[in-house]
């Protein structure tokens, strides 16, 4: 039953997390400050690449994560123009984000299989399960849609 449970949550959390990012809670203004006081102190050679993350953190940034003052503070103390650094945390992401979708298609394999395999007869509940797997199962989290430059990414880990 905590399985159930757990399935249908996973499913319907992409639909959740998608309504959150579709509203900011940070404003345009405390963006500009923040894109403004990063370009001060990483250069303008870096200003696509901080007004890109920074806009990508506000898209993401949930109320419980902490208020304007705290969105801006965490985008100075993590923003990162070292191209090693950001190497690094690519690859950390991508191999977390592997590792999520990994799951996520284990567990559509696991809802869908009575209907792809012969496995009895298939009950209602089968068919609502596979159901919720159809496309809102993906990934749910999107770093961006591409990374702008090859393998960069905005923000340095947490020491």
């Amino acid at each position: 039953m905590r399985i159930l449970l757990l399935t249908l949550l996973l499913s319907l959390a992409p639909l959740a997390i998608s309504a959150v990012w579709a509203q900011s809670s940070i404003s345009e203004e405390v963006i500009d400050r923040t894109v403004a006081q990063l370009i001060s102190d990483h250069g303008h050679m870096r200003s696509t690449q901080i007004d890109l993350g920074t806009r990508q953190v506000a898209q993401r940034w949930w109320p419980e994560d902490g208020d304007a003052e705290a969105y801006f503070r965490f985008c100075v103390e993590n923003f990162s123009s070292d191209p090693v650094v950001q190497t690094r945390i690519f690859e950390r992401l991508e191999a977390s984000l592997e590792q999520i979708d990994g799951h996520l298609h284990e567990v559509r394999r696991t809802l869908t299989t009575p209907l792809d395999l012969d496995t009895g007869p298939v009950h209602t509940i089968d068919r609502m399960l596979a159901r919720s797997t159809s496309r809102r199962m993906s990934t749910p989290i999107s770093i961006a849609p591409r990374w702008p430059s090859s393998r960069c990414s905005t923000f340095r880990s947490s020491p």
